[in-house]
């Protein structure tokens, strides 16, 4: 018989696609070949096929489910056949229940080795039973014949330490220390560190960081170093949340100048296993900077932050990172 095709989202005939029937059902999970004689010929013309071809196919085994697993932020569900989603969809349950789960399941993707990759929604280190129905179907219409039952344990969340800002290097108005809104979760201790920069350390900083935006400021190592530990006693998964005044890190007043903020998790590393570093680049001052520029040509406006109005006499300085 012939096959289908689609066009315009219906089924018609195509007359360039056989559809082989065996007489008998084949042997499940074999190879087979199908020989396809030279000269065989087309419903129309005189000419046969050149020269002789064969295709060889293989039967769907059993349809079997192995250990469900999680990876990373999926599921893997290993089966031996390809699924058929919408059976996949009716027939998976989770207790505790998963939000928008039928909707989520529909989505999954199956690679080559038939693993079924789903990206669901689920709680931190939180044990879940799934419940696989032994009416699932494969795409051949094999059900799995009885039902399988498995559990699997997530994760706690990764270690992670945050700073609120907007950027790396902010501007403050000198009688208004900042206050930094910090954020961890699963970290035992956020070491913290305050030291005053020269704008030379600032600039190598800004070069390095252009090479390795990982590297390690060593902040702890300038003169006049502030360094405070913060333990922020949470259980497990628990964000925690403080408002960090840097007068109150410093334990005086700051005086107008540059300064560099470096947090660091003890928990938190990166793909390597090095500790990761948070740094923040801060500015008091009572003056503020707008700059417009061209290919060869600057402007700079110098404002006083306190009354609004133009600071006559500023000196102006433009350096590369280089220096």
């Amino acid at each position: 018989s012939y096959g289908t095709r689609e066009v315009n989202g219906k089924k018609i005939q195509d007359e360039r696609i056989l559809v082989v029937t065996p007489k008998s059902a084949l042997a499940m999970d074999t190879e087979f070949a199908i020989d396809i004689p030279k000269g065989m010929q087309a419903k129309a013309g005189s000419l046969g096929t050149a020269q002789s071809e064969t295709i060889f196919v293989h039967t769907a085994g059993p349809f079997s489910l192995g250990t469900i697993s999680l990876s990373d932020s999926n599921i893997v569900f290993p089966f031996t056949n390809d699924i058929d989603m919408k059976s996949f969809a009716a027939n998976v349950s989770f207790d505790p229940p998963v939000e928008k789960l039928k909707e989520t399941l529909t989505q999954g993707w199956q690679d080559y080795e038939k693993k079924l990759n789903v990206w669901l929604s689920l709680k931190p280190s939180t044990t879940y039973t799934v419940k696989v129905s032994g009416s699932i179907k494969d795409a051949f219409g094999q059900t799995l014949g009885k039902d399988s039952v498995q559990k699997v344990t997530t994760r706690p969340l990764t270690p992670m330490v945050h700073i609120e800002s907007k950027g790396t290097f902010g501007i403050f108005e000198r009688a208004k220390p900042p206050v930094f809104a910090i954020s961890s979760v699963n970290i035992s201790n956020i070491h913290t560190v305050l030291t005053p920069l020269a704008i030379e350390d600032v600039l190598k900083l800004r070069q390095t960081q252009m090479t390795n935006w990982e590297a390690d400021p060593a902040f702890e190592q300038h003169p006049g170093a502030m360094v405070k530990d913060l333990l922020p006693k949470k259980k497990e998964n628990e964000r925690f949340r403080k408002e960090l005044a840097l007068s109150d890190l410093a334990q005086k007043t700051l005086t107008p100048g540059i300064y560099g903020l470096s947090l660091s998790g003890a928990e938190e590393k990166d793909y390597q296993g090095k500790q990761v570093i948070h740094t923040q680049l801060i500015a008091l001052t009572n003056m503020a900077i707008t700059l417009k520029y061209s290919a060869d040509k600057a402007l700079v406006w110098v404002t006083d932050m306190t009354t609004g109005t133009p600071v006559n006499g500023a000196v102006i300085k433009v350096r590369s990172v280089g220096g």
